[in-house]
């Protein structure tokens, strides 16, 4: 589901993958919110993929509608613009190397904080990225962005509800043929997203087994299995370090888009995904957890659904992470969530997601099978460092590093005592625009660590890179 553009206008030379679609106007790959018809995700509030469309005399680079992938491009010194929705695919093609000298984990941690544009600095011209907004190319090369449609703000849990659900089958008209499997977990986003889609059809869906320690909390199950069985699902169940036991260095296309390859746990479920449509909770959490302060656009509180891109533009699986629905006011959902209709579903602790716990408890779901404890199941490359990489990675890293005289090396970082303290405290009071900035605090330290993650990213490109050594250079080519 790759594809790489060389726009010179006012001609374009399109290279692609034979799982994007083409029509009349341009390619896309992926599903989206909203009418059909070739120009659809252009017009879309939600677009779930990315392409290149046209409409009259302009080109448009339209992303996904949410945070966890962008676009890549770089602006030509001819006026012209090489674009991908893959940051290999784009280096590739421009025939450009990252910097060694150079941290390149928080660059990317930007995306996390709302921020849609940004460049990344290479040994050569930079590189931007283009998350979200679109982004139009007239003839004479001008270049501007486009803000996506907003939906209408949504005004009660059952207005929401409704407008999800369409939001969903929306979708699924859009991609016919490709079969949605949901992930399911023992938390609430994953198995409220369920409920919507099993009312559509679905029938299928994925889970790990296990997830990390949480401290007081007995046993390590994570499972949504119980869950998706309520709902009639059939549901794999797949071990969480299974990544670790293989010998094909699978973490490389979970780190090569610059992200913490956390989503390496979802390896294992290849086969159960491939030419399917994946309908994920992500983006759960900013939408649905109570009490959550108000945050820019499509705000994140991690990583976490980041790092799945390469990997799945090559296994060619659409991404639905079905929650950004909406996002561009958390706000909107939280007055929704505190308002006197959702008391029966608010149980007053941190965990809380009454609007999730609606929709599950409504559908029959009973309350103790699901939501009790906050257990993340990704991966920890960011917080182990090289103990949480499989051996054959650990040793193609090594002489990765070898190669530019370097070794590798892997610093934990963790927050004060005083920090920790003052995030507890500063909630307990109310203070919401200081528990933020502590908080921010904590998810920087949750970015993989910048000597360490960029030597990982560096390593994960060259991994990927001859995939597509078939547009190797291609900024060169003359297209007049």
């Amino acid at each position: 589901m790759a594809w790489v553009a060389l726009v010179r206008p006012p001609a374009a030379e399109l290279f692609f993958g034979d799982s994007v679609a083409t029509s009349d106007g341009g390619i896309f790959e992926g599903t989206w919110v909203g009418e059909p018809g070739d120009l659809g995700p252009l017009r879309s509030t939600t677009p779930f993929g990315s392409g290149v469309l046209r409409d009259g005399e302009r080109l448009f680079l339209v992303p996904p509608g949410h945070m966890l992938e962008g676009i890549y491009l770089q602006r030509l010194a001819d006026g012209g613009v090489l674009a991908s929705n893959s940051l290999t695919g784009l280096l590739t093609a421009a025939g450009l190397e990252l910097d060694p000298a150079l941290a390149y984990p928080p660059m990317f941690n930007e995306s996390v904080d709302g921020v849609m544009h940004s460049v990344i600095p290479t040994l050569g011209p930079p590189v931007e990225t283009l998350f979200h907004d679109n982004l139009s190319i007239d003839l004479d090369g001008r270049l501007a962005i486009v803000p996506k449609q907003r939906e209408e703000l949504f005004s009660s849990f059952a207005d929401y509800r409704a407008r999800l659900s369409a939001a969903l089958a929306s979708a699924l008209r859009n991609a016919p043929g490709y079969e949605p499997v949901v992930t399911i977990s023992s938390g609430y986003d994953g198995a409220a997203l369920a409920v919507l889609a099993a009312e559509l059809g679905c029938r299928r869906a994925v889970t790990i087994a296990e997830g990390k320690p949480v401290a007081g909390v007995a046993g390590l199950s994570d499972s949504g299995a119980e869950v998706g069985a309520r709902l009639g699902m059939e549901v794999g169940v797949f071990p969480r370090l299974a990544y670790q036991q293989r010998a094909d260095l699978p973490e490389a296309e979970f780190l090569a888009s610059g992200f913490a390859g956390e989503e390496v746990v979802f390896s294992e479920m290849e086969r159960e995904l491939a030419g399917k449509m994946l309908v994920s909770g992500f983006y759960g959490d900013g939408m649905w957890w109570l009490n959550r302060p108000p945050r820019p656009l499509l705000w994140r509180s991690d990583q976490s659904g980041s790092s799945l891109g390469e990997w799945r533009l090559r296994v060619g699986f659409h991404h639905v992470p079905l929650a950004c629905f909406g996002g561009h006011d958390y706000r909107v959902t939280q007055r929704i969530s505190r308002s006197p209709e959702m008391r029966p579903w608010t149980l007053g602790r941190r965990y809380d997601k009454p609007i999730a716990r609606r929709i599950l408890e409504e559908a029959g779901v009973p309350r103790g099978t699901f939501g009790e404890v906050k257990r993340a199941a990704s991966g920890s490359l960011h917080v182990d460092g090289p103990a949480a990489l499989s051996p054959g990675t650990r040793a193609s890293l090594a002489a990765f590093a070898a190669q530019e005289g370097r070794r590798v090396t892997f610093q934990r970082r963790r927050r004060a005592l005083w920090e920790r303290a003052t995030l507890k405290l500063t909630r307990k009071l109310g203070l919401e625009r200081v528990a933020a900035r502590v908080e921010r605090r904590k998810f920087e330290l949750a970015v993989m660590e910048p000597v360490f993650g960029s030597l990982l990213l560096r390593w994960a490109v060259s991994i990927i890179r001859p995939r597509y050594e078939g547009v190797a250079s291609l900024a060169e080519r003359d297209l007049r």
